[in-house]
């Protein structure tokens, strides 16, 4: 159903005062934006290597669309909660319009009658979407069983995510720092030595 329409958002009924705070938060239109304090350590600066759901998917969206706009995709996409909690995304791709979140850790992490997930840890992985979705968001969802069929799951990411047109093609991070050529102390101590040597030096005929 997500990818019919601009945001889904999902909740969990076993606390109905839960509920209703949620959907007060979510649905009430108009929502006004919150100072929040940021929670959770910031893993933007730590190498994570992917997971096979991960690795598979960079591999059919490059396949599908070239690696020209593999740029487009952000991984371990940093994000704030709408109670101000430091999520991450498994890769955001970035178009000129709606941005994309994709979620690849596998239904065993994502389902609510799975039994290595706690209704606690479920509900929180609900608030991250449905935050997504408030924000702006598309949330799509696959799993390794659900890109093991090459065929299908290229043709679903095809009609997903638009005209390849529309992805940003250069890199997410560009430098952008003052470049100063200026040398060190030592340096600068080393070119003054050469440059009084060479003045001083006997020059041939």
């Amino acid at each position: 159903m997500m990818h019919q329409y601009n945001g889904l958002y999902r909740f969990l009924g076993t606390d109905i005062a839960l509920l209703k705070a949620e959907l007060a938060l979510f649905l009430s239109g108009g929502i006004e934006e919150l100072e929040l304090k940021i929670y959770g350590s910031d893993r933007s600066e730590t190498h994570i290597d992917p997971t096979p759901p991960e690795f598979n998917f960079a591999v059919s969206f490059e396949k599908v669309f070239g690696a020209k706009h593999i740029y487009a995709l952000q991984a371990e996409a940093p994000y704030v909660d709408r109670q101000g909690h430091r999520r991450y995304i498994d890769y955001v791709l970035h178009r000129n319009s709606t941005p994309i979140a994709i979620e690849l850790n596998g239904e065993q992490y994502h389902h609510p009658l799975s039994a290595i997930v706690s209704e606690k840890k479920y509900r929180s992985q609900l608030f991250k979407q449905n935050s997504l979705v408030n924000d702006g968001y598309r949330v799509f969802r696959w799993s390794n069983r659900g890109m093991q069929d090459d065929f299908k799951f290229e043709d679903q990411i095809k009609e997903y995510f638009g005209d390849k047109q529309g992805f940003q093609s250069a890199p997410l991070y560009r430098a952008e720092r003052t470049i100063d050529f200026s040398l060190y102390e030592h340096q600068a101590t080393a070119v003054k030595s050469l440059q009084e040597k060479d003045r001083t030096a006997i020059k041939p005929f």
